[in-house]
């Protein structure tokens, strides 16, 4: 088949195909969450709800801390960081 022809088929199935928006999120996790407070998630299970949940303001890799919400930060005295 010619690069042409398959690259209209496919176009024809996405548009047939139409969009699809459902109301509800579901997600199926075996162990029971406590809490959704990313203050109160003492619990490994809770934590890892959370991380999928929330998105930090940094993060650390490889001993260098990267951009999360924060785009930029600064120390704003010795123990403080403006972010």
């Amino acid at each position: 088949m010619k690069p042409l022809v398959r690259s209209l088929l496919a176009s024809a199935l996405v548009l047939a195909a139409g969009s699809v928006s459902a109301q509800d999120l579901r997600i199926g996790y075996a162990d029971p969450v406590s809490s959704l407070d990313p203050q109160l998630n003492n619990y490994a299970g809770d934590r890892s709800v959370a991380l999928h949940a929330f998105e930090s303001l940094v993060s650390r890799r490889d001993d260098k801390t990267l951009p999360g919400l924060a785009k930029s930060w600064r120390p704003s005295c010795p123990v403080n960081t403006r972010l």
